[in-house]
């Protein structure tokens, strides 16, 4: 299969993704997304579960921000 066909096969998919600005890259992050959600569940705080996940995922505490808004987000169909 070529990139080409890939993309045409998922092409609805993709053209949602990037009407929500999802990135490529946060399909990496899921994991990390279920364990603060998970965390916040438990009664975390949200400055303590980022300083976790950070040292744990090594991950900065930026980027965790960042991610989490990102997912947190409703999406757009």
């Amino acid at each position: 299969m070529t990139i080409y066909e890939l993309v045409r096969c998922c092409r609805l998919q993709m053209e949602i993704l990037h009407k929500n600005e999802v990135m490529i890259t946060d399909c990496k992050h899921i994991d990390v997304y279920e364990e603060y959600l998970r965390m916040k569940e438990e009664g975390a705080k949200v400055t303590y579960i980022v300083a976790v996940l950070s040292a744990k995922h090594d991950l900065g505490e930026r980027t965790l921000y960042r991610l989490i808004s990102r997912m947190s987000k409703t999406a757009i169909f």
